[in-house]
């Protein structure tokens, strides 16, 4: 049965979060199972879960998940009331197992990635960095490291959830539906030796050459992205360097009473982890990446005409309608001269339209307390930053290095007009070829760029 991404994640919260009742773990033992088919109760979990503590407080969200889906299945009275609404106090089940992946068993680790990977990145989980740390909690155990690798690639193996609408191509007479397994199987044929080790290298030349790959649509592509980049860090330790030292718990042990406590803080050697990993990639030719910066000919010109049809017109109702219709030359043109006046984040933070887009994002993101400081300081450039992240990536459905890519067209415009605070926002990245977003993060004082 598919679990689907809420439009809540769309909506403006603003009035509901005033009012809203925060759910914490031992909060739900104390609901009645008639409360569940109140919208109103529904609402409130699904805002509490969407907390960014959830998403860094494994033993939390996992606590969180296993009341929650106790409850919701007793006696399958829910399900019985109300499938629909079962379903999606379901999804928030799923999206608390995938915060908590970690510190899960393997055998549920398996049954979770076989059955769940798509719908975790659509809920904007780091599914990369939960498979890091699933690495990386059993690196002082080497029986345990590598039984946690092979049990992820079985996984994805084995994942039958469909990325596209086209079936695809197994061999020259062969078609199968996209399902994740069968992509990975085009993946590995791809290369003539599918059993030697990769690099980020091959992971492009597969991006750029596959022909099943270049039929979906940019969300589509980010998707079978994790999946590969996931798919060769468990197997080739693509991306993953290991902990040269570390100050972590133990794996946390479930308690009898289904909740999950951490051990006593130590400090342990990791392993040596055996396998080789690939040789770093060369430096990108410098000459390549002012080349890339310069996009596809055909589409900077179609932006550029738009910018001199566009110019003088309402920005606020051009882009909002633009955003709507997804059309990405007129988008980026509004952009480019909003730029070139300076006036983003004053059009961003004068529209109601446009921030209400932008606010269910920023709380699923960074939690509640960072919405409630973007209500009442939504000038900040820093908001500007995420908001311009959210519209290039969520909205217009950009692969992740071509919205970094605009990002960094959007900056260069500011400092030419004389504005450098946004050239952090993104670089281009000499060691991979490509362009990438600079990382935020929560701070003591609220957001801030990650050095």
């Amino acid at each position: 049965m598919p679990l689907e991404r809420p439009d809540s994640f769309q909506i403006n919260l603003r009035q509901k979060l005033i009012s809203a009742k925060y759910y914490n773990p031992e909060d739900i033992d104390a609901i009645n199972r008639e409360d569940l088919l109140k919208e109103e109760v529904y609402q409130d979990i699904f805002s509490s879960v969407l907390d960014t503590y959830y998403n860094t407080d494994i033993t939390a969200a996992a606590d969180f998940s296993v009341k929650l889906d106790k409850l919701i299945r007793s006696d399958g009275w829910l399900e019985s009331q109300n499938k629909q609404l079962y379903l999606k106090y379901r999804a928030i089940v799923v999206y608390l197992q995938g915060c908590s992946l970690p510190i899960w068993p393997a055998e549920i680790v398996a049954k979770l990635i076989a059955k769940h990977f798509v719908f975790w990145v659509k809920w904007y989980i780091d599914i990369k960095e939960k498979t890091t740390d699933i690495l990386n909690f059993r690196i002082w155990n080497e029986k345990e490291f590598s039984q946690y690798r092979k049990v992820v690639i079985k996984a994805l193996r084995s994942n039958e959830e469909k990325v596209g609408d086209l079936k695809i191509k197994l061999s020259s007479d062969t078609e199968q539906p996209p399902h994740i397994k069968n992509w990975l199987i085009i993946y590995d044929v791809f290369f003539e030796k599918p059993e030697e080790p990769r690099t980020i290298a091959d992971q492009v030349k597969f991006f750029s050459q596959s022909p099943d790959y270049k039929k979906l649509n940019e969300k589509e592509r980010v998707i079978i992205q994790d999946v590969i980049h996931c798919y060769d860090m468990v197997r080739f330790l693509v991306g993953y360097s290991g902990i040269t030292k570390t100050k972590s718990g133990k794996i946390p042990k479930k308690l009898d009473d289904g909740s999950w406590q951490k051990e006593s803080i130590v400090e342990k050697e990791p392993i040596v982890i055996k396998q080789m990993a690939p040789e770093p990639a060369q430096p990108f030719d410098q000459s390549k990446i002012q080349a890339a910066y310069q996009g596809n000919p055909v589409e900077e010109k179609a932006i550029a005409q738009a910018q001199a049809q566009l110019a003088g017109k309402n920005a606020v109702q051009t882009l909002f309608e633009a955003i709507n219709n997804q059309d990405k030359n007129k988008t980026i043109a509004i952009l480019r001269l909003l730029a070139q006046e300076k006036s983003l984040a004053r059009v961003v933070a004068a529209s109601s339209q446009l921030n209400s887009m932008f606010q269910g994002y920023l709380q699923a993101k960074f939690g509640k307390d960072t919405l409630v400081h973007f209500q009442n300081n939504s000038i900040q450039t820093i908001y500007t930053q995420l908001f311009l992240r959210y519209l290039l990536r969520n909205k217009l459905d950009l692969a992740e290095a071509e919205s970094a890519r605009q990002a960094l067209h959007i900056a260069n415009i500011y400092s030419q007009a004389g504005d450098d605070q946004y050239l952090e926002m993104a670089y281009a990245d000499e060691q991979s070829g490509d362009f990438a977003w600079t990382e935020v993060v929560k701070g003591r004082n609220g957001l801030e760029v990650k050095k």
